[in-house]
């Protein structure tokens, strides 16, 4: 995604003097996106220990889960990167992901389906706080830029 690599260079040289571990909390809580009109996102954090939390992301439509994973997140002190991995209830799926911040209010991630195959991104995204209670979203899904509103619940 071009604009994701505009950003990254531009915050190539501030990114050693953020603190990743901190910035990492500000998803800790319950998020809701709405998405279309009877589609929710549901995405609920909470803290294991310092340096990691633990999440839960649903997908329903109307009143049906159509979609469910649980994550676990760490910051990883050695790398100064972010680290999840997310496992897919129904289908058993893994997921890995990279990711960091790279500026106060912006972060960057990729997903990886294969592990044993990590050069092979299966997508990249980025989010954008835009207050405490609000992020962005944005990725590529079937050529096209998606971007989702998350808002916080509690």
């Amino acid at each position: 995604m071009a604009s994701l690599f505009c950003y990254a260079v531009q915050a190539q040289n501030n990114q050693k003097n953020l603190n990743q571990a901190e910035l990492v909390k500000r998803y800790l809580g319950l998020w809701k996106a709405e998405v279309g009109k009877d589609t929710t996102i549901w995405f609920e954090t909470s803290a294991y220990g310092e340096n990691a939390f633990l999440g839960s992301f649903k997908t329903k439509v109307k009143d049906k889960i159509i979609f469910e994973t649980k994550q676990m997140w760490i910051y990883d002190k050695k790398s100064d990167k972010i680290f999840g991995v997310e496992l897919e209830k129904k289908s058993g799926t893994f997921t890995y992901y990279l990711s960091r911040f790279i500026s106060e209010n912006i972060y960057e991630g990729t997903a990886i389906k294969d592990i044993m195959h990590p050069d092979i991104i299966d997508q990249t995204f980025y989010e954008k706080f835009k207050s405490p209670d609000i992020f962005i979203q944005s990725f590529i899904s079937n050529n096209q830029k998606v971007s989702i509103t998350y808002k916080r619940i509690k």
